[in-house]
């Protein structure tokens, strides 16, 4: 039960579902600019530009795989491996990529520099 609540909160907060704006995607794999789109790739992410950037990372695969995130100061607002009560809490993403558990899902959110 948190776990949709977060998602209802989540999806209430983001610009993303809030706005008539018009947002750019593009698609990617495990390293920016370049998805796998053979048959047999089981992961994809795909960066959501506009009034707010958001970077989703799916990874279908079994074993865990690095995701490069875009440039930027990214917080992961989303891991669906993480616990309980983890899974939804923000945190700062410190390196230029980050692993996703198999079977999971991440969003992160960019953080504008001030």
């Amino acid at each position: 039960m948190y776990f949709t609540k977060g998602l209802i909160h989540l999806r209430k907060t983001l610009k993303y579902f809030n706005t008539q704006e018009k947002y750019k995607v593009t698609w990617h794999g495990v390293n920016y600019g370049q998805p796998d789109w053979s048959y047999y790739s089981r992961s994809i992410a795909w960066h959501i530009q506009g009034e707010e950037s958001l970077y989703v990372v799916a990874n279908f695969y079994h074993e865990n795989l690095k995701f490069e995130l875009p440039t930027g100061k990214w917080q992961r607002i989303l891991d669906s491996h993480l616990s309980i009560k983890e899974d939804l809490k923000e945190e700062m993403v410190t390196e230029p990529s980050y692993e996703v558990v198999g079977y999971s899902i991440c969003i992160f959110k960019e953080v504008e520099n001030k």
